[in-house]
């Protein structure tokens, strides 16, 4: 039987430790702040070696189940404006399409290492924008 090629990360015993690490840190942002968690999460996970495509594509799919808890336990104290939402999920789900659009693009026409800078300096654009206003 012939195997497979695999493209998991190499857990060896500092990985783990990165790990842990990590995700103690983007667990500590996210409960100081309330969010930011995957501002921490994404770079540490391409820098284990994972493609930035695939590195985004986990935070958010860590993030959208999380907010939703978050909404449906607001909704219960009142806390939500549900047409407000509305929009923000509409308008959030038209960006997620042309991003994933643009990514797949640009993974197309340079390959990962295209798509790796291109995550990794729309985190240095956002990053420091986000600075610079606080």
């Amino acid at each position: 039987m012939e195997s497979l090629p695999t493209n998991f990360i190499d857990l060896q015993f500092i990985h783990v430790l990165y790990l842990f690490l990590v995700g103690f840190v983007g667990g500590l942002v996210s409960g100081f702040i309330g969010s930011g968690g995957a501002f921490v999460l994404t770079p540490a996970m391409m820098s284990l070696g994972v493609p930035g495509i695939v590195a985004v594509a986990s935070n958010m799919c860590h993030k959208f189940p999380k907010a939703l808890v978050g909404a449906l336990k607001r909704a219960k104290f009142g806390q939500v404006d549900f047409k407000l939402g509305l929009i923000f999920g509409l308008f959030a789900e038209a960006g997620v399409l042309v991003g994933a659009e643009v990514q797949e693009s640009i993974r197309e026409s340079f390959g990962n290492a295209g798509s790796n800078l291109y995550v990794s300096l729309a985190f240095v654009v956002i990053l420091g924008t986000v600075g610079t206003y606080v």
